[in-house]
This record gives structure tokens, sequence and C-alpha cells, in this order.
């Protein structure tokens, strides 16, 4: 994910290499529109009514859309029994922060608008989605917007200011991340916004009266020290929260269901998280 290439080079090998990931079997996608947020909204022939996964895909907020999402949320949603929303926010550095929250925000408050209730919606991100899932709880909750039955983060960004330890302890064994291009895509993304700045770094923020969190990190990652460093806060403001480290495993392995028993594992567990506290 090294941006050695120019960006536009970079996000077209991004998505063919993700796209390349079979939809969990069954699902159906169609594109949406969301108040000018374009998005993938999906269900497998089994699902649930009332139940849906908003889902923020990672790509250090410059890389990503939401059609190459479409495998790893599909495998998500299909273990819920439950549809899916993956919205394409707008990417930096033509749409720099606040764009992506404000896009993520927009999507879920469109859930609640068609009808799901705050007890049926779940959110799950990877990356960049898993910190921007964070910033938007935040954002929801400070202007008195009912909290989503529970949320899951992979491999979160959780501090864009790069200050975690294994940044550099890890740094000889993480094939996917470098500090160099996290922050390029920091600088990208923040333009004029301080780096801790709560709502663009929820390591920085207030996670009280967040929903049940999941976090689930790869052993082997210079973002590990962020998931440890948000479970720690997540416990402080008295939130219910899991952290999965996985031995061994590298940024967003999860992507690689189709491939790796060991992220199917993780999965279930997300799966039967998740569904616990889903509305029956």
């Amino acid at each position: 994910m090294v941006l050695k290439v120019p960006l536009g080079i970079a996000r077209e090998a991004y998505n063919k290499m993700l796209g390349e990931f079979p939809v969990a079997r069954g699902f159906t996608f169609n594109e949406i529109e969301i108040e000018g947020v374009k998005a993938e909204y999906g269900q497998p022939p089994e699902a649930i009514p009332g139940r849906v996964v908003l889902f923020l895909h990672g790509g250090g907020y410059v890389l990503g859309c939401a059609k190459s999402y479409r495998a790893i949320a599909s495998e998500v949603a299909a273990r819920l029994k439950s549809a899916v929303l993956i919205p394409d926010y707008r990417l930096a550095p033509e749409h720099p922060f606040p764009a992506a929250l404000e896009d993520a925000s927009k999507s879920y408050r469109w859930l609640l608008a068609k009808g799901y209730a705050p007890e049926g919606i779940v959110v799950v991100g990877d990356s960049a989605g898993g910190g921007l899932t964070l910033c938007m709880l935040q954002a929801l909750r400070e202007v008195g917007i009912a909290m989503p039955a529970a949320a899951a983060v992979m491999s979160p960004w959780t501090d864009l200011e790069l200050t975690g330890q294994t940044m550099t302890s890890k740094a000889g064994v993480d094939e996917m991340l470098t500090p160099e291009a996290l922050g390029k895509m920091a600088r990208s993304y923040l333009e004029n916004t301080p780096s801790r700045w709560p709502t663009a770094s929820p390591l920085y923020g207030d996670l009280r009266g967040f929903p049940p969190l999941l976090i689930q990190v790869g052993s082997e990652e210079i973002l590990l020290e962020d998931s440890v460093r948000l479970a720690g806060l997540a416990g402080a403001a008295q939130v219910q929260v899991r952290l999965s480290i996985w031995p061994g495993m590298f940024h967003i392995f999860q992507v690689f269901s189709s491939r790796l028993d060991t992220a199917r594992e993780a999965l279930d567990e997300m799966g039967k998280f998740l569904s616990a506290r889903l509305k029956k």
C-alpha cells in the first residue's frame, strides 16, 4: 500500500486486488445513492428482516471503493444473515476531513430513516474504515442519535499522529504498511486538521456510551498498538470491549477468507460477537 505510484494507479490496483475475492454465496448487490453518496446495498437469500451491517471500507482515506469491498462485507453479513450497506464515502486528497465522516454519518442516518432500528444495526470497518467507525460513533452520540447494537473493527487506524510503539518495532515484519505511507495518507486526509482531532484520530476521543466493541488485529502489523491502546481506552470508558490479537497475522488478513483458514475463523468470531448483540 506504499504510495510510490500516482494515486490513480494505486487506486486502480487496490480495487482490482480486492475485487478478485469472491462474494459470499447467494449474495446480490445493487448500486444505490444516498443524498449524493453512492453505495452498494446487498443481502443474502436468507436475510433476517430488520438486520443490517453498515460496512465502512479501508484504504487510508485515499483508496478503496464500495464495489471492491463487496467480498469481505458480504462474508461478514452472511454470518449474521443480514443485509449490508457499503457507502462510497468521498476520498482524500480531493475531499479531506471531514468528508468521509459526513458521508458515513449520512449513511447511518439513512438506515434509520429506512426503518432499521438501532438494535438491528451493526457497524464494521477495516483499517481506516475501523477508525472511521469510531469517529462516526462519536459524532452520532454528540448529536443524540441512538447507537447501533454493536461495532467491530479490523486493524483500526486510530492514531493519525502515528505515535504507537509498533510503528517502529513491527516495521521490519509488516509487509503491507509503512509509517511513511501512513504519514502521507494522514496528511492527505487531515489537510489543516490537527492529527489529534478526536473525530479524525479516535484514540484521542471520548468513547463513553459506545456499544459493545470487538477489535481484531494481527500480531505482525505496525498498527497493532493502535488496537491495544484503543481497547484500554474503551475499557476505561466502561465500554464492553474484546481485543482479539491473531498470532502471525498481517494487516486486514480477514479479506483473505476464501484462501486462509485463520481469516475464516476471525470472521466466525466476529459473526458470533455481533449476532449475540443484534435484536432477535
